[in-house]
């Protein structure tokens, strides 16, 4: 999970003052292909006899996602000399958008002895969320009543990825873990200015 409250920030090396992401929850699910026993619900739980580990989560593996993404643009826009006007208000990025994403993962763990199991994942994800905002003109009457647009902006996350250790304990069939690492996001925004010729 990131930006797990939903705060309004801006990036310190961003020059263009556009939000960063908002709230962002992802959650994967892993399996191994190759272990042909039998895998029956009521044996979930159980424990191998002697304390022995019923599956090894030693290996490589590679897999592919396909999902539904969420993000919500939110701010307040000022003038350069921090008050507000008619075009600042407008400015003012106010939206929600969705839609799917799709990528892959591949990652490796090593199960020791004491059943305590280490590893690293990558993963990526192709995101076609994306939304635009326009604001009307509104310099004069005449000018607000014909609805002429004043700029249009296009915001689009284009994609997302992460390198992620992972620590936990294999019980079983069952892995018990935790992960941390490094999280990255493209987001492309793109703006069109308008001139009114009739004022």
């Amino acid at each position: 999970a990131e930006n797990l409250l939903d705060a309004y920030y801006v990036d310190a090396i961003n020059n263009t003052d556009m939000p960063a992401p908002g709230r962002t929850i992802r959650a994967t699910l892993t399996g191994k292909f190759g272990d042909s026993t039998p895998w029956p619900a009521g044996q979930l739980f159980n424990r191998s006899a002697g304390g022995v580990p019923g599956a090894d989560w030693t290996g490589l593996y590679v897999g592919g996602h396909v999902g539904q993404g969420f993000a919500a643009l939110k701010g307040t826009t000022t003038a350069m000399n921090g008050t507000p006007s008619l075009y600042s208000a407008a400015e003012a990025t106010d939206m929600k958008l969705n839609n799917f994403l799709f990528g892959g993962q591949v990652g490796f763990n090593y199960q020791f002895d004491n059943r305590f199991v280490a590893g690293l994942e990558a993963d990526f994800s192709k995101t076609r969320i994306q939304g635009f905002q326009e604001v009307l003109a509104n310099e004069t009457s005449y000018i607000a009543a014909r609805n002429q647009l004043a700029s249009k902006t296009i915001f689009a996350f284009n994609g997302m990825g992460t390198i992620r250790g992972r620590v936990g304990y294999a019980f079983d069939r069952i892995f018990v873990y935790g992960t941390a690492g490094l999280a990255f996001m493209k987001e492309t925004d793109t703006r069109a200015q308008y001139k009114a010729t009739n004022v």
